[in-house]
Formats: C-alpha cells, sequence, structure tokens
C-alpha cells in the first residue's frame, strides 16, 4: 500500500543517507511498498538527489566514513532555509540522551537509534510523511488562493463606524492609501447612501440594489465588526461584473 495523496497522486520519496548496505537493505525492506527509497552512502550524493528529486524525508546517518550528519546538516542550512529542506531523521548507535538533543537543536524532526525496530521506524517515517504531505497540501491551496484572489475583480475593504477608510484593496487597480479612499470613490453614490444607512447595524447584510444603480457590482456585503485595535469597524466586500460577462 503507498501513501499517496488523493489530491496530488503523489508517492512520498525518502532519501536514506547510511554508509551500510545492510542498513540500506532492513530500511527498504521496512518501507517497501509505502514510498519509493532513494539510497546514498556518501553525502557528496545528496545534494544532486535534492537538486534532481522531490524529497519528501532524509533519513541520516549521524556517523559515515569520514564524515558526519552534523556537518552535512550544517552545510545544508548555509545553502538552504531550513523551511524549504525536506524533514531529516537522524539515525544513530548512540543513546546518550546529549545525541538526541543536539539532533533536534540542528533542526531534525525526529531521532532514531540503531539497532532498527521495524515498526517504529515505520511508524516514525509515516508521521514525518503525513506532515509533509500536508505541508504540501497547504502550499498548494495557499498558491491557489493566492492566484485566484489576485486574478479575481474583488474589492475588499475596512471602515470605521463614521466611514473612515482603515484598509481598502482593489484587485483591478494600483493599491491606494486608506486616507485617500472614500465611499462613493468604490461604489455608486446612490449605494453609497443605502450602504450608510444600514451599515452600522449588527450582523452582516447583503445589500441588494437595482440595476439602473448596480454599476457592475455583485454580492456587496457588510458585516459590523468589533476589533481591540480599531474597536468598531465595518467589513465591505464586493466583485466586479465585468460588462461583457
Amino acid at each position: 500500500m503507498k501513501l499517496i495523496t488523493q489530491e496530488f497522486d503523489h508517492t512520498p520519496t525518502v532519501l536514506l543517507v547510511d554508509d551500510q548496505p545492510s542498513v540500506a537493505f532492513i530500511v527498504k525492506k521496512i518501507l517497501e511498498g509505502y514510498c519509493e527509497l532513494l539510497y546514498a552512502s556518501h553525502l557528496s550524493k545528496v545534494h544532486e538527489l535534492l537538486i534532481k528529486t522531490e524529497v519528501d524525508l532524509v533519513l541520516l546517518d549521524i556517523e559515515l566514513q569520514g564524515e558526519t550528519g552534523w556537518n552535512f546538516i550544517e552545510q545544508l542550512k548555509a545553502i538552504y532555509e531550513l523551511s524549504d529542506l525536506p524533514p531529516i531523521m537522524f539515525i544513530t548507535g548512540h543513546t546518550g540522551s546529549e545525541i538526541e538533543e543536539k539532533a533536534l537543536e540542528l533542526g531534525a524532526a525526529d531521532f532514531i537509534i540503531k539497532p532498527i525496530v521495524p515498526a517504529i521506524l515505520k511508524m516514525r517515517v509515516m508521521n514525518l510523511l503525513r506532515i509533509k504531505s500536508l505541508d504540501r497540501q497547504a502550499v498548494f491551496y495557499k498558491n491557489q488562493l493566492e492566484d485566484m484572489v489576485k486574478h479575481s475583480a474583488m474589492v475588499i475593504s475596512f471602515w470605521s463606524s463614521d466611514w473612515q477608510c482603515l484598509y481598502f484593496r482593489d484587485s483591478d487597480q494600483e493599491e491606494s492609501a486608506p486616507n485617500t479612499v472614500q465611499l462613493v470613490d468604490i461604489i455608486p453614490a446612490s449605494l453609497a447612501s443605502k450602504v450608510m444607512q444600514i451599515g452600522t447595524e449588527e450582523g452582516s447584510h447583503q445589500v441588494q440594489a437595482s440595476s439602473e444603480i448596480d454599476d457592475g457590482i455583485s454580492g456587496l456585503t457588510m458585516t459590523m465588526r468589533h476589533s481591540n485595535i480599531f474597536g468598531d469597524y465595518i467589513f465591505l466586500s464586493f466583485t466586479r461584473v465585468s460588462e461583457t460577462a
């Protein structure tokens, strides 16, 4: 069974960095069917694999021949932002708490001690892969939402109870300083008058307007809200409707 996210049909890729082929054999058997496993016996190959392949998790032996996982993770942090790196799980034969503490201080996501217990390794790997999958989905939907907002015709604004503009964003125009914007600048005067009459009432209101004064505005909604910074304020949003729509 593969851990495949329904949204992206993504099979996780795990990179094992260990200079003992026997460990690679064991890990492959444990994780077989759950992910694609890449193997590197030397740190020199890891940079290339990270660049060429979208790796979801790195299993890194702390002590390799002539090299250490400590030095390597410091090298990675010098090149990449830690948030851009896949999660790293350290593998070691040491049992001292100071080793585990150092690994976590360097940014390791988890830590496992040899000899490897198959059930524990599998559960820890699957937990980290689930977290990585959720991160991937969050980034995907965040980018999708930002793109949708960027290409939408929505106008969002915040107003004080006496209709002084606190914030204004119109995706069709360059951003304006809030103190230069008046309600009649963004909606027709007839509609602005109607909005101001009911705008200070508590709750959320859908403002309906006739086609004569609607002037290409759809779904105008306003809500009276309260914050510790602004006190009472009014959230006003609507969508501009294209003449060709």
